[in-house]
């Protein structure tokens, strides 16, 4: 059900087929609905507050002041990871050492343990003995992604949450980014996740959390009881110092520290739960709100994608419209909003916001000082742009969206190399319209060398072979369309029999006779080539949940993303 700010509905400016009013283009009605909101959601909180720690620089009079110099019970300091200058806004406000001093590390990790072993396996105890009971959940991540359960429900889990987040969390959150005061911070949420290799939710998608800062602290072992996994941020260079980085050929690096330790990040930034390979990952994440800084551009992101999920994309435009009033400097809402213009059927509109989104990733750099910071370029925003190019017949500037997608890669996930040999398919699409049959054929071929049972590629590189003249090659790429059809086909049948529901993998498990083979057979016929097509039409919304860290991913992909 969605939670429409009751300061807006009231004025029945709220158009929408979810709750049926008209959308206010006032944008002092929303931030005051957002403000309202924000304090709401602070005074719901339950969770513990920091506590009173004495500031010895301070002097005596100051003993009972929560001071963020003291950090709490941890003094074991922070590791920083340094993303661009303005990937979440300018100068990444409101995370600022001070006003008008730009603040890049916005990725801190913890250099010792902040819960100890017994205490990551009390929680993990905790987590697993609630869902023998009630079961798993999946309600505010990603459906099919992992498993979860809130740490309210878990007795021993909270108690030692709570004293963890008075005692150090939140003193040290706030030391890490002094601008916040300790008192300030609010404990909106708290998760415990579970990635499981044996039941194939094993990674979660981009996304940027709902919030100010986020904690994540993984409970068993990386390399003993799990490979794989480990926290993937876009805004960082790939080939972290940490380990297990894995990433795109530009940008994006995973974050992996010992048990116990934690990753505090600002909560818009993208990042995704790599794919966990073998074994079971749990992970303790924390959400983090700020009394004093209301999201009010985040906060109509999360709205705007919500009714985007639930169908009534004018409404999610107008909201989101507002969303980068308030931050016009996020990519991310840029993103959103194109999205949203594209399935409110507004194709220009859609390409306008998405090209912003895409300018403002590649900006986001800081230039040739950077370390690690390496701009904040989406290869779902390049993706999605490509598409709504490539409908608007703009064929040079998809191919260059494309090319970019292909340069950038796909985030870590069980579809990686899937997602990427789509965008390469699409990159020959363009080609192919151009009538660069050469260019286009090759890159066909580089897609099908990796992927054999690709029909699309084969059909598309039909077409070439035609353009060229080459009629048995051009036939032979028509009956590798066909034979990996029938293939396709069987194997679905084959699948609906099975009582078990177990799925082959018929992709894999099978490859098409090789073009010569094919060719020196020569059978004549009547054979018509297969119209080529983009994939990467047009599906429905990636449904998450109506969660605030649900920034509503939606993907133009291909058949099997």
């Amino acid at each position: 059900t969605l939670t429409i700010p009751r300061a807006i509905r009231a004025t029945g400016r709220l158009s929408s087929g979810v709750v049926g009013s008209t959308v206010s283009d006032e944008f002092a009605d929303w931030e005051a609905a957002m403000v309202k909101e924000h304090a709401a959601d602070c005074e719901a909180s339950t969770f513990a507050r920091a506590q009173a720690f004495s500031n010895p620089a301070a002097g005596d009079k100051d003993v009972n002041r929560l001071g963020s110099s003291a950090g709490g019970d941890y003094k074991g300091g922070w590791e920083k990871r340094l993303v661009g200058r303005s990937v979440i806004g300018l100068d990444n406000a409101p995370y600022l050492t001070r006003v008008g001093e730009p603040r890049r590390d916005l990725i801190q990790i913890s250099k010792e343990p902040i819960l100890t072993n017994d205490e990551c396996a009390a929680i993990i105890d905790s987590a697993e003995k609630h869902a023998a009971a009630s079961g798993w959940g999946s309600r505010y991540t990603y459906q099919d992604s992992s498993h979860e359960v809130h740490v309210s429900n878990l007795p021993v889990a909270r108690v030692i949450l709570d004293t963890l987040l008075s005692t150090t969390l939140l003193p040290a959150a706030a030391q890490a980014f002094p601008i916040f005061k300790p008192e300030s911070l609010v404990v909106y949420n708290a998760l415990v996740v579970k990635y499981d290799a044996s039941t194939g939710r094993v990674a979660m998608p981009p996304h940027g959390d709902f919030g100010l800062l986020t904690f994540n602290i993984p409970l068993n072992s990386r390399g003993e009881d799990y490979q794989g996994g480990g926290t993937w941020f876009q805004a960082l260079q790939q080939g972290d110092p940490s380990g297990g980085s894995q990433g795109g050929s530009q940008g994006g690096s995973v974050l992996a520290p010992p048990r116990g330790c934690a990753v505090l990040h600002a909560s818009p930034l993208v990042h995704a739960g790599a794919p966990l390979v073998s074994g079971e990952r749990y992970q303790l994440v924390v959400f983090v709100m700020s009394s004093e800084v209301p999201d009010v551009s985040g906060r109509l992101q999360h709205l705007g994608g919500k009714l985007l999920n639930a169908g009534d994309a004018p409404a999610a435009v107008k909201v989101l419209e507002q969303s980068v009033r308030a931050n016009g400097l996020d990519g991310e809402t840029w993103y959103q909003l194109g999205l949203a213009r594209q399935a409110a059927g507004d194709l220009e509109g859609a390409e306008k916001a998405l090209a912003q989104g895409l300018r403002l990733g590649e900006a986001a750099g800081g230039g040739e000082d950077d370390a690690e910071g390496c701009g904040n370029v989406s290869f779902e925003c390049a993706f999605t742009l490509g598409s709504v190019q490539k409908a608007l017949n703009r064929t040079q500037d998809a191919e260059e969206s494309f090319r970019r997608c292909i340069e950038v890669g796909a985030p870590p996930s069980p579809l990686k190399a899937k997602k990427e040999l789509d965008a390469t398919h699409n990159w020959g699409m363009t080609l192919l319209d151009q009538k660069r049959f050469e260019d286009a054929g090759l890159v066909f071929e580089q897609v099908i060398e990796a992927d054999p049972n690709a029909a699309e590629s084969w059909a598309s590189l039909g077409v070439v072979m035609a353009e060229l003249g080459q009629t048995e090659a051009a036939l032979a790429c028509q009956k590798q369309v066909l034979g990996i059809n029938a293939m396709r086909e069987s194997s679905r049948l084959s699948d609906s029999r099975l009582s078990d529901s177990r799925l082959s993998d018929s992709r894999s498990s099978e490859v098409p006779v090789p073009i010569e083979l094919l060719t020196e057979r020569g059978q004549p016929g009547a054979l018509t080539l297969e119209a080529p097509w983009v994939m990467g039409t047009p599906t429905n919304p990636v449904k998450g949940n109506d969660s605030p860290s649900d920034r509503n991913r939606v993907f133009l992909l291909g058949p099997f993303w």
